[in-house]
Parts: structure tokens; C-alpha cells; sequence
């Protein structure tokens, strides 16, 4: 048993099945979900509190704007990622990337 086992029950088995390996996907791809859950629930809650700290402690300023920009911009990046993510620069736009590749190297090959 691994470490990361023994710490999350639910982590997939070790063994090479193809069940396994579905699992193993299915559990990635949970996790990866969850992180952009709580991503998004700690923006959610954080950002209302420094407006309210802003609006009372220097409402001339309106330096909230920075930390909204930045943090918005990561949960976005976040969200294409997740959700985005094999289709937009991820592991199926790699795939598709390499298929085309080696079809044109190999029509090259034939023309030659």
C-alpha cells in the first residue's frame, strides 16, 4: 500500500487492469474537478470579504480590483484547464497533434 493510500481509502488500486485503469481515470479526473470546486468556493468567499475590507478601509481606493483581476484570471485559467483541458492545448489535443504529424510524415515518406 503507498502512502497516498493510506491516506485517502478511495485513491485507485496499484494493479494494471483495464478495470484499475478506468478507475485510476475516473479518480484523476474527480480530483482535478474537486480542486477547481474549491478553487471557485475560496474565491467565492474571500472576494466579497477584501470588497467589504476595501469599501471601509480605503474607499477611495479601489485596490480590490488588483487581487480580483489576479486570482479571477487563475480561477479561469483553472476552469479552461479542468474543463477545457483536452481540448484546448491538453492530452487529446497532443494526441490529435501527433496523429496529424505522423500522417503527413508518413505521406512525405510515400511521396519520396
Amino acid at each position: 500500500m503507498t502512502a497516498h493510500q493510506a491516506t485517502d481509502p478511495l485513491a485507485p488500486p496499484p494493479a494494471a487492469s483495464t478495470e484499475d485503469s478506468r478507475y485510476a481515470a475516473a479518480y484523476r479526473r474527480v480530483q482535478e474537478l474537486r480542486g477547481f470546486y474549491c478553487h471557485a468556493t475560496w474565491f467565492a468567499l474571500v472576494m466579497p470579504v477584501l470588497v467589504l475590507i476595501n469599501v471601509f478601509a480605503s474607499p477611495g481606493q479601489w485596490w480590490v480590483i488588483y487581487p480580483l483581476l489576479g486570482w479571477g484570471f487563475g480561477l479561469t485559467v483553472h476552469g479552461l484547464s479542468t474543463f477545457a483541458g483536452g481540448r484546448f492545448l491538453g492530452r487529446e489535443w497532443q494526441e490529435r497533434k501527433i496523429r496529424q504529424i505522423l500522417e503527413r510524415e508518413g505521406a512525405d515518406h510515400a511521396a519520396r
